[in-house]
């Protein structure tokens, strides 16, 4: 309980020290070569945070499994998305530039807070890329993440890369699976 108010109120403190840090959601910055590679990254926002520079993007091409807006957003780049399913992002944003300086803007703040965590009790990792699997555990804000993240050796600047979704939409779209699993299995007619 405790730790969960101090962790809530670190994002709370955290989001409104930042703002002014941010860059546009529309900048572009060119990738170390060791992690370009076939994912379509799409730029969030650059910060120093704890007297580390970190470069936060979206993994655009594993969003868009779970959002229409990002799928669309990567026909727009002209790279294909991941087979998808029922969305489990449901947001108020009509275009995928207005959900990545929003919806995803926030979740960002959490991934670097996540990597942040991770680097203060294991210690930072220059050289090779680090995949923080938590997907399965609920963060404060509600969301499961699937977070990975690079310290270049030659700048020292930490690439934070990530996919997320709300955790109950996690469950329902599992439990929609396991239905339909269970109709094809038993002869029902299926779910649509």
């Amino acid at each position: 309980m405790i730790q969960s108010f101090l962790v809530t109120l670190t994002l709370g403190l955290f989001f409104s020290s930042a703002r002014g840090a941010v860059l546009d959601v529309q900048s572009l910055h060119v990738l170390p070569p060791a992690i370009a590679g076939n994912e379509l990254y799409a730029p969030l926002f650059k910060v120093v945070y704890n007297g580390r520079h970190y470069v936060v993007d979206l993994e655009a091409i594993g969003q868009s499994k779970h959002d229409y807006l990002l799928a669309g957003y990567c026909k727009q780049h002209n790279r294909g998305t991941r087979k998808s399913g029922p969305p489990l992002v449901m947001h108020e944003h009509r275009t995928a530039e207005e959900a990545l300086s929003g919806y995803y803007l926030h979740r960002g703040w959490m991934c670097l807070l996540l990597v942040e965590e991770h680097m203060s009790q294991n210690g930072p990792n220059t050289g090779s890329q680090v995949n923080l699997c938590i997907q399965e555990d609920e963060q404060v804000d509600g969301h499961q993440y699937e977070v990975s993240y690079y310290i270049d050796p030659s700048t020292g600047e930490i690439y934070v890369f990530f996919h997320c979704y709300p955790e109950e939409s996690y469950k329902k779209n599992r439990l929609y699976r396991l239905e339909k699993h269970w109709r094809a299995q038993s002869g029902f007619p299926n779910v649509p």
